[in-house]
């Protein structure tokens, strides 16, 4: 399992952006080559090979975002624990992480996300499971959990805009599969 922190501070310790990517594999006690192939590996899948040689701690949000994603990558996990990963991203760093989302899922990773993002969890999730006062109060598909009003009033949530608008062309008519709403812009162009 890898987990990737909200605050990428308090993930980052090396002194430059290979050192840090490089310190799971070195502490999962693999040999130097082995070590050398997964960062180097993690540095082109992140595309921040330009970097390796930089100290992290003077990048931008979205870089040390992106050399966080890295580290874990590196280390070839079963499963990907993100807490909340679009924290204080800007939207071209936001895209950039939900490329990186999207490629691992395709890549058959189990990927676990903690947002509050409500488009965010819309647009990328399978499955969400809703969570208040430690309990999990909803468990579904995102159709059906922003559907149900009593649970994101519960979680104090809202209902993503893409939902709301999907709703909306289903109350014109112009929505025929009732079942299916957007969840991205470029299926909401196509419906219209």
């Amino acid at each position: 399992m890898g987990i990737v922190f909200q605050d990428a501070e308090s993930q980052i310790i090396a002194s430059t952006v290979r050192g840090e990517v490089a310190f799971g594999p070195v502490n999962l006690r693999l040999p130097p080559e082995a070590v050398r192939t997964r960062t180097e590996r993690a540095l082109e899948y992140m595309n921040i090979q330009k970097l390796a040689e930089r100290p992290p701690h003077y990048l931008s949000g979205g870089e040390k975002k992106q050399v966080t994603i890295a580290d874990i990558i590196a280390m070839e996990p079963e499963v990907f624990i993100f807490d909340e990963p679009g924290a204080a991203l800007d939207p071209v760093n936001q895209e950039l992480l939900e490329e990186a989302l999207d490629r691992l899922s395709w890549e058959g990773r189990t990927l676990i996300v903690s947002t509050h993002d409500v488009d965010f969890a819309y647009r990328f999730a399978d499955r969400i499971l809703v969570f208040s006062q430690g309990r999990i109060i909803g468990d579904g598909k995102p159709e059906e959990l922003f559907a149900r009003e009593e649970i994101l009033k519960e979680a104090h949530l809202k209902q993503p805009v893409l939902y709301e608008l999907g709703q909306e062309l289903k109350r014109r008519g112009i929505l025929r599969d009732k079942s299916r709403y957007p969840r991205s812009v470029a299926e909401f162009a196509k419906l219209l």
